[in-house]
C-alpha cells in the first residue's frame, strides 16, 4: 500500500473519530447547558420555582440525549411522532415510541377510569386535604402535598398521557406500573417504578459501568448514585439544603438490592412473595425521609403551595 494511500485511509479515520466526537457532544450539550445555567442563575427564581425549572430541565435534556442516541437507529418515523416523543410524552424509550410498526392495543375503560381516579385523588390531596391540615405541621402538610404531586402527574397524568398516545396506536408504555404490587427491590425499580429513569439510567450508567470493570455490582451502584446526584438537584438544591440525603436514599436501594440478590437474600426468599414484598416496602418506604426531607417540605413544598392557591 503507498504512503499516500496510507495517510488517507488514516485521515479518513480521525475524520470519522471527530465526527464521533462531535456527535456525542451535540447529544449531551442542552443538559450541560441547562446545569450550568441553572447554577448560575438559580438564585433569581424561588425554591419552587427553581425545583420544576430543573425538573422540566432535566426531563427534556434527558430526552434529547435519549433521542439523539437512537436517532440513526430508528428507522422510518414521522416529524409529527418526533415533536410528539421530544414534547409531549414524558418516557425515554425512543426506538419504542417513534417506531411506526409498532403498534399498541387499544385502552381499555377500565384503565381511562382508573387514570382520572389516579389524578382526581391527586387534585383532592393538593387542593381539598392539604389546607385542612393544622397549619402548624408543615412537614405534614409538605408531605400530602407531595404524594399528591406525586399522584397527579406520575400516577394519574402520566398515565392519560400513555392511553391518549396508545388511543392512536403508539407504543407508549405507561410509566408506573403499579408499584405497590412490586415483590423485590429489582422488580420495583426495574420494572414498575418510573420507567422512564430506569431505561435511561440502564443505557447511560449501567450497562457502560458493566462494561468498564465487568462488575455488576458496582453498576447497580453506580445507577442509584447517579440517580442521588439527580434528585439531590431537585430536592436538595433547590432548597440550599438537606444535601447528601437523596443520594443516601439511593444507595440504600442499591444496597438493598444487592442483599435480596445475595446468597442469604436468595436464602430468605426476599425476591418473592410476603417476605419479598415486605423487604420491598421497609427499603423504599421506610427512608424516604431522606429523599423528601425537610428543608424541601418547609422551603420548598409549603410555599409552591401557597403559589397554587392550595393553602
Amino acid at each position: 500500500m503507498s504512503l499516500k494511500m496510507k495517510t488517507a485511509i488514516a485521515d479518513q479515520t480521525n475524520l470519522h473519530v471527530h465526527c464521533n466526537v462531535f456527535s456525542r457532544c451535540l447529544g449531551w450539550l442542552p443538559l450541560v447547558t441547562f446545569l450550568m445555567g441553572a447554577v448560575i442563575f438559580g438564585d433569581r427564581l424561588p425554591p419552587w420555582g427553581l425545583g420544576w425549572t430543573l425538573v422540566f430541565g432535566l426531563l427534556y435534556s434527558c430526552k434529547w440525549l435519549a433521542w439523539w442516541r437512537v436517532r440513526d437507529a430508528v428507522g422510518k418515523t414521522t416529524l409529527f411522532r418526533t415533536v410528539g416523543y421530544l414534547l409531549l410524552w414524558p418516557g425515554m424509550d425512543a426506538k419504542a415510541f417513534l417506531d411506526l410498526e409498532a403498534k399498541s392495543r387499544q385502552p381499555r375503560v377500565a384503565e381511562w377510569i382508573a387514570a382520572f381516579l389516579k389524578t382526581g385523588l391527586g387534585v383532592v390531596l393538593i387542593w381539598g386535604l392539604a389546607r385542612r391540615l393544622p397549619p402548624e405541621q408543615p412537614l405534614l402538610i409538605g408531605a400530602v402535598g407531595t404524594i399528591g404531586f406525586i399522584f397527579l402527574f406520575l400516577f394519574g397524568g402520566f398515565h392519560l398521557v400513555a392511553l391518549l398516545w396508545q388511543q392512536g396506536g403508539v407504543n407508549a408504555r405507561h410509566l408506573m406500573d403499579r408499584p405497590a404490587l412490586a415483590t423485590s427491590l429489582g422488580e420495583f425499580w426495574g420494572a414498575r417504578w418510573n420507567l422512564a429513569c430506569h431505561r435511561l439510567s440502564y443505557d447511560l450508567v449501567f450497562r457502560p459501568v458493566l462494561r468498564r470493570f465487568g462488575h455488576k455490582e458496582a453498576a447497580v451502584l453506580a445507577s442509584f448514585f447517579v440517580s442521588g446526584l439527580l434528585h439531590e438537584l431537585v430536592v436538595s438544591f433547590s432548597v440550599k439544603g438537606g444535601y447528601g440525603l437523596p443520594t443516601t436514599y439511593f444507595m440504600i436501594q442499591g444496597v438493598g438490592l444487592l442483599i435480596e440478590h445475595s446468597k442469604l437474600g436468595v436464602q430468605l426468599g426476599l425476591r418473592r412473595g410476603l417476605r419479598g414484598w415486605l423487604f420491598t416496602l421497609v427499603f423504599t418506604a421506610g427512608p424516604v425521609y431522606c429523599l423528601f426531607h425537610r428543608p424541601f417540605m418547609v422551603l420548598g413544598m409549603i410555599p409552591f403551595l401557597h403559589a397554587i392557591g392550595a393553602l
